[in-house]
C-alpha cells in the first residue's frame, strides 16, 4: 500500500514540472524560444494540445477517475465525427502591473479564428475576452472549428500567433521534449 500511495504522489502534477523543464531548458537557458515568448507587456507559452496530451495535463492527483473525466471533457469540447478540432492550451503572464486585455481577435491558429475557453469548475467556458490583473497568470485553451486534425502530426503543423509572436511546433525541440513526458495512467 505504501508503494502505490508514493507511485501516485509521485506521478501528482507532473505537466507543470515538465512544462518548467522544457520552458527552462530549450526556451530560457537554450534562448531557442520554442514555446515561451516574452515582451514588456506579457510572456506567453504555447504549445498543441491533443486527447493523449489533454487528459496527462489535467489529472493532476494520477488517477484513473481523473483521466477518464479528462478524456470526457475533451470528447465532449472538441472530437467531432472524423477527427478533432486543433486546441492548443496558452500560459499568458501579465508583466506589468496594470491589468491587461485579450481576446480572441488577438490570437490565429493558422490564419483561422479561434475560440477562447477557460477551464472553470472541471467544465469549459467560452469567452471573447480575457482580462489578465497586474502581474499574474492565466491559463487558457484555443481551438478553432474551421478545421478538424487526424492526428498529432497534422496538429503539430498548425501555428499559433498572439500579439505578435508566433509559436511553430515543427521540429521543435522543447515541444517534443514536453510531449514525450506524457505519463499514461494505469487503471486501476
Amino acid at each position: 500500500m505504501l508503494f502505490q500511495i508514493s507511485f501516485i504522489s509521485s506521478l501528482m502534477a507532473l505537466y507543470p514540472q515538465s512544462l518548467a523543464s522544457a520552458v527552462h531548458a530549450f526556451d530560457i537557458i537554450g534562448q531557442g524560444a520554442y514555446l515561451y515568448r516574452k515582451d514588456v507587456t506579457v510572456t506567453a507559452i504555447c504549445h498543441p494540445v491533443d486527447e493523449e496530451f489533454f487528459c496527462w495535463m489535467m489529472n493532476t492527483d494520477g488517477s484513473a477517475a481523473q483521466h477518464d473525466r479528462s478524456r470526457s471533457m475533451y470528447r465532449d469540447r472538441f472530437v467531432v465525427a472524423d477527427g478533432s478540432y486543433p486546441v492548443f492550451v496558452m500560459n499568458i503572464r501579465n508583466n506589468t502591473d496594470r491589468a491587461i486585455t485579450f481576446g480572441s481577435f488577438d490570437i490565429t491558429i493558422s490564419e483561422m479564428k479561434v475560440s477562447i475557453l477557460v477551464l472553470l469548475n472541471e467544465g469549459f467556458e467560452i469567452t471573447e475576452t480575457i482580462s489578465v490583473a497586474g502581474n499574474s497568470e492565466i491559463r487558457v485553451f484555443i481551438y478553432t472549428d474551421k478545421m478538424v486534425v487526424k492526428n498529432r502530426v497534422e496538429l503539430e503543423k498548425l501555428t499559433v500567433n498572439f500579439r505578435g509572436f508566433s509559436f511553430d511546433f515543427r521540429n521543435n525541440p522543447a515541444w517534443d521534449f514536453l510531449k514525450n513526458d506524457v505519463v499514461i495512467y494505469p487503471k486501476y
